[in-house]
This record gives C-alpha cells, sequence and structure tokens, in this order.
C-alpha cells in the first residue's frame, strides 16, 4: 500500500507492508534505512538489494505490518539529501503515521534501524516512551546513549562476526548499563554482514537481547 507520510521539512513517500491474512490491527515495525542512499526498499542508485524490503516482506508474513519510507534524498520523497537531524524529524513522523492507520496498533509499534539508521532510531526511542521496542541491525548505535534508554524497552542488537569493532561496542554496554542488562547471544542465524548484503547469506550474525520486559 502506498503512502505520502506529513513530516516537517517534506512529505515522505512510503510504503505500508500487510499480512497475507487478517484484519488486524496488527503489530507494526518502521524501518530505518542506513547512511548511504538507499532507497525504501534497500536499493542504491546503480544496484538492487533490496534489504529493507526483505525486512518488510518476513515482517508481514509473519502476521506484522512494516512501513518503509524513502529517507530525504531518494525516492518519492526527493530533494537534497536529509541531514541528521531531518532523519530524526522524519522518523518521528513515520511514526506517527503508521500509528494513525487503522490497520496498525498503535501502541505495538518498533523502530527498526540499519547502520546509520540504528543512530537514528536510538536517538527517537530516547525520546518516545511509548515505543513499543527497538531492533539496531548492524553496528552504528553509541553505547553510552545505548545505555540510556528506558530499562522496560525491548531491544535487540543484531551484529555480525564482520561487523567491525562489535566486541568492544558490547563491553563498553556491559560496563555502562550492567552485565545483568545484556543477555547471553539469543540465537545464532546464517548471515552476511547487515550492511552488505541479506541475511540469509553466508557468516554468522548475533543476536543479543538487551534489557526489556514488554510483551
Amino acid at each position: 500500500m502506498e503512502l505520502t507520510c506529513p513530516a516537517p521539512d517534506r512529505p515522505l513517500g512510503a510504503t505500508l507492508w500487510l499480512p497475507p491474512a487478517g484484519t488486524g490491527p496488527f503489530a507494526a515495525g518502521v524501518a530505518l534505512v542506513g547512511g548511504q542512499m538507499w532507497n525504501r526498499d534497500g536499493d542504491l542508485p546503480d544496484s538492487a538489494w533490496h534489504h529493507y524490503a526483505d525486512v518488510a516482506d518476513a515482517i508481514s508474513r509473519g502476521g506484522g505490518a512494516a512501513l518503509l519510507f524513502d529517507k530525504g534524498g531518494t525516492g518519492a520523497t526527493g530533494g537534497p539529501p536529509a541531514d541528521d537531524g531531518q532523519r530524526v524529524r522524519e522518523a518521528v513522523a513515520a511514526l506517527a503515521c503508521v500509528r494513525q492507520r487503522p490497520e496498525v496498533d498503535g501502541g505495538r509499534v518498533t523502530l527498526i534501524g540499519h547502520s546509520d539508521g540504528s543512530v537514528v532510531a536510538t536517538e527517537v526511542a530516547l525520546g518516545d516512551p511509548t515505543l513499543h521496542g527497538l531492533v539496531l541491525l548492524s553496528r552504528g548505535a553509541d553505547p553510552e546513549r545505548l545505555a540510556q534508554l528506558p530499562v522496560t524497552l525491548p531491544v535487540l542488537l543484531v551484529r555480525s562476526e564482520h561487523d567491525f569493532g562489535v566486541e568492544d561496542d558490547l563491553e563498553r554496554l556491559r560496563v555502562l548499563a550492567g552485565t545483568a542488562a545484556l543477555a547471553e547471544p539469543a540465537a545464532v542465524r546464517r548471515g552476511k554482514n547487515a550492511a552488505s548484503g541479506p541475511l540469509t547469506a553466508t557468516g554468522s550474525a548475533r543476536m543479543i537481547l538487551a534489557r526489556g520486559t514488554r510483551a
């Protein structure tokens, strides 16, 4: 479903993915793309990766809704590239947009940030106490900012073995948030670096569940 989400700087071109069955309202995820000129689906001007379309497809097939949107400078949103402040405002606007949809349970919306998008997602989460959850893919978010998140917010960190500096980040987060705040790796999935290919290729991606108790 194609949407246009109002935003302070410019309207956002967006797609709302819905499950193939059921009437909702559904829990939803909002994806924030990385720092390159990815469009909403995860394609670059000269190559088609479909990173985020694959994520949205998996969410919808699992019974949830997903909102993908073009950040400033890409796709239907267009204009000059969004700076850091604009990216935060865009994410806040996308959350407001999806929460207003009748197909979506506005109380069960999770932010999904990839690479630089995880930095944006963390900043939004720090200012939104109603967020249902936070998923951070690939390295990007500052451990010091992560440690400031509410202890009731479920946070899933997804790191590839090829993401440089991961162990340093995790050790810093353990020091800042306390060892008890981090669970051991919740699962191991076959995957590639989240920044360079879909998580269905070779290699291993570790999923570490951080603090949070929300169902």
